[in-house]
This record gives C-alpha cells, sequence and structure tokens, in this order.
C-alpha cells in the first residue's frame, strides 16, 4: 500500500505542468516586457532627472505620446530668465533635442 501512494505521488509530480498559473497569449508578455523596458517610469522620476541635467527650476512636467514612444515634457525656468523646454525619452532616459 505504501508503495502505491508512493508511486502515485511520484506519477503527480512527473506528470503536473510545471508553471499551472501562466497568463496564456504572448499579448500579456509583450506588454510586461515593454513596461519593464521603460528607464522612466512616472512623472516624478523624469522630474528629478530633467532637472539634474537641466539645472533649472521646474515649471511644469508632462507626459506625452510621440510616434509611440512615451516622452516627458518639461519647462524650466533657468538661473538667467530664461524658459527652456526639454524632453526626456522615457525608453532611454536620455534628453532630446539639443
Amino acid at each position: 500500500m505504501k508503495s502505491f501512494f508512493s508511486a502515485l505521488l511520484c506519477m503527480f509530480v512527473l506528470f503536473t505542468p510545471v508553471n499551472l498559473y501562466a497568463k496564456s497569449g504572448s499579448s500579456a508578455h509583450a506588454s510586461e516586457q515593454k513596461k519593464s523596458a521603460l528607464k522612466v517610469k512616472n512623472t516624478k522620476q523624469a522630474a528629478a532627472i530633467i532637472k539634474r541635467l537641466t539645472k533649472g527650476k521646474l515649471l511644469k512636467i508632462k507626459k506625452q505620446n510621440k510616434q509611440g514612444n512615451t516622452v516627458y515634457r518639461a519647462k524650466m525656468l533657468k538661473a538667467d530668465g530664461r524658459i527652456v523646454i526639454k524632453q526626456l525619452d522615457a525608453r532611454s532616459g536620455r534628453l532630446l533635442g539639443k
């Protein structure tokens, strides 16, 4: 009797799928990869990066979608009084343009 239960347990372990709770479909997996590929995940993080790279006071920041890419657009006040617009690419974490 003991060997019967041992054999039954071994068969259960051998023939049970490894991942019972995996999501079916590749679209869920693709969207998870795209989200994890972003270096800048939110507006607060984008603001910190832009402030550090631009050396000015942040007046306004907005998340935008440009040609399928997430971009953060920030209006900055420089020390000399000029207002400049900077754009940060969310995927690379780098400033766009000049």
